[in-house]
């Protein structure tokens, strides 16, 4: 073998990148799994905030939704225990029949912001009595 002066120098820088690039790409890695277990965490909180305020429209239902006129809205909203906002609007859509839209917001930046929406069709069903008295 021939003596190759500076080869060594050569090798050792090269193990060095290839070890920078592994730790940058390890770093990388980590960063994106955050974010997205961050993002995922939100996201389910915006679904439950939302969920929560549709549960809690027809939990709360009064003579007030139920005597809006056709067409017209109410919109209530409900904080939940997770810091989220629930925005519920229910619409009349005929004499028995309801929409209920719930969207949930939660997060305070716009990273980590999400809103998500659920919504239900809600149909009153009057009893028909007739009582006979003596």
């Amino acid at each position: 073998m021939s003596n190759r002066p500076g080869m060594a120098l050569a090798v050792a820088i090269f193990a060095i990148v290839v070890i920078g690039l592994m730790v940058t790409g390890a770093f990388f890695a980590a960063t994106q799994e955050y974010r997205i277990g961050t993002n995922t965490l939100v996201q389910t909180r915006s679904l439950s905030a939302a969920e929560y305020g549709l549960s809690e429209a027809m939990s709360l239902w009064s003579s007030t939704q139920s005597s809006i006129g056709i067409g017209q809205t109410d919109v209530r909203s409900f904080n939940d225990a997770n810091g989220g906002v629930a925005d519920v609007r229910v619409t009349r859509l005929n004499q028995t029949a309801f929409s209920v839209v719930s969207e949930g917001r939660t997060g305070n930046g716009v990273n980590d912001a999400a809103r998500r929406q659920v919504a239900m069709m809600v149909k009153l069903r009057m009893p028909q009595m007739s009582y006979l008295g003596a």
